[in-house]
């Protein structure tokens, strides 16, 4: 979409799946990827059919063209090319006239063309987790110097998910900020009352009760490692007990029914030259420590959620476009199948205490809301139902059954109530309890007991450091200090 600066509506440039940046040049051209798995498209500024532009490349294993950035003569650009290859990743220079492009820079992160005071060029980017900086002659489009560094940082701070957060001016000013503060799990009451901090503050990724409601179990990011690991607390004694080891990433811990065993995912969330996009592993381990069981293996998996017993319900990615929801059977070793497909993504999906009904949130109406359909496994038609009201993602479905909660667009807890009974769904007035101060990320899952009365929510850590964004000024060779 594009908007005045000025103001009014936004106006409709054309359709992107799930997008990956874009670049507008001053002859109205705007270059830009339109989903995970893409090469880059380009459509006029004023709207109409985009183009193909650039063609991933198989002979090198390309898996994503993402990021353009127009250099100031309006028809080269920067953009990052993804690929199984180690070689032949990094920053490319293209050309809105052929498309082809030619390799700058070796790294997995975005870049930009930034001038200094004195209108030297420099291109800007992120490097083993250091801001980075190279000069660049944008007549001859060609690298004139050795690589400095900018800022020291953490690689998880400066590339979430896979793009560094940072900006130049042509007056010799640069900015980068993190996109991730540190939280801590707090606990809050139907009220909004913040009642009392659990764990360690910390970066955490999901967060699940135990069906008796007497562990925690989350992601945590090990600040040593810079991977993410499965960890549990006991809610009582507050004793952390660490559930994985490794060199992945281990994420989004979800108990089976009897509370002895956890299922969870294993993949490198950070881009490397072995998992070029999604690819990864769903695990079974005894909560209490032991042997890691493989349950699934997948080159599109995106995240476990949810279990009744039986099945899993998980998400994977197809074509680089859509989520898509499916049920792998746990117990008989079963082929997975198929549940939430479409046009449309569809996420966070969890069962009902019976593991006969699933909510979920899609994006079919242009907008994530919260649906519940019957558990039909394969099935090519079910019905479903719309709960949420003005938007809405994460269901959790506490074992009462008798309300969902959700979280709306503006992170208000949602309740709305609902009935199963003789095989029926009805569903109520969605109304609002309270607004958390939750962290402003999409896998920040927050957890509620089965009475409804509590509800566990990675909250922003007081005294947790700064979230604002760095200012550096005479950031270029020479002119540091």
């Amino acid at each position: 979409k594009r908007v005045e600066i000025a103001g009014g509506l936004p106006r409709i440039v054309c359709d992107s799946a799930d997008g990956r940046g874009g670049s507008w040049n001053r002859d109205g051209i705007i270059v830009f990827s339109p989903s995970l798995r893409s090469p880059l498209l380009q459509v006029a500024a004023g709207g109409g059919e985009p183009k193909q532009l650039t063609s991933l490349n198989p002979l090198r294993h390309e898996v994503s063209h993402r990021w353009p950035y127009f250099l100031p003569d309006g028809r080269h650009f920067l953009y990052l090319i993804r690929t199984a290859k180690p070689e032949d990743s990094g920053v490319y220079l293209g050309s809105i006239t052929d498309g082809r492009g030619s390799l700058l820079i070796r790294t997995p992160s975005n870049a930009i063309y930034a001038n200094d005071e004195s209108g030297r060029g420099y291109l800007v980017f992120v490097h083993d987790g250091r801001l980075a900086g190279r000069p660049f002659d944008d007549r001859w489009l060609r690298i004139t110097g050795a690589e400095f560094l900018i800022a020291e940082s953490n690689t998880r701070v400066l590339m979430e998910p896979l793009r560094g957060d940072f900006s130049a001016s042509e007056t010799g000013v640069l900015a980068y900020g993190p996109t991730r503060a540190a939280d801590q799990l707090a606990w809050y009451d139907r009220n909004g009352v913040r009642l009392e901090t659990f764990a360690e503050p910390g970066i955490h990724m999901a967060v699940t009760l135990s069906p008796n409601e007497q562990e925690v179990a989350f992601s945590q990011l090990e600040p040593h490692t810079g991977k993410y690991d499965i960890w549990r607390v006991n809610r009582a004694s507050g004793v952390a007990s660490r559930v994985t080891y490794g060199s992945r990433d281990q994420f989004d811990p979800v108990w089976l029914p009897d509370g002895t065993r956890i299922v969870y995912g294993s993949m490198n969330l950070v881009f490397s030259s072995k998992n070029p996009d999604t690819s990864g592993e769903i695990y079974e381990t005894p909560s209490a420590g032991g042997d890691h069981k493989l349950l699934l293996k997948s080159d599109n998996l995106k995240l476990p959620w949810s279990t009744n017993g039986r099945f899993l319900l998980y998400h994977e990615i197809h074509s680089g476009k859509k989520i898509d929801t499916w049920a792998l059977p746990i117990e008989d070793r079963g082929k997975a199948v198929p549940l939430l497909q479409g046009q449309s993504n569809q996420l966070f999906a969890v069962f009902s205490p019976d593991g006969k009904w699933v909510a979920y949130a899609s994006d079919e109406s242009g907008k994530q809301e919260v649906y519940v359909t019957p558990f039909a496994p394969g099935a090519t038609s079910v019905n479903k139902w719309l709960v949420s009201n003005g938007g809405g993602s994460q269901p959790q479905w506490p074992r009462d059954g008798r309300q969902l909660y959700y979280l709306a667009p503006d992170k208000r807890i949602m309740a709305v109530p609902v009935s199963t009974t003789e095989g029926r769904f009805q569903s109520g007035v969605p109304h609002a309890l309270f607004q958390p101060d939750i962290i402003d990320d999409f896998r920040a899952r927050f957890a509620v007991t089965s009475d409804g009365q509590r509800f566990l929510i990675p909250s922003t850590a007081r005294r947790a450091g700064s979230p604002f964004a760095t200012v550096i000024v005479n950031w270029t060779p020479g002119n540091q200090n």
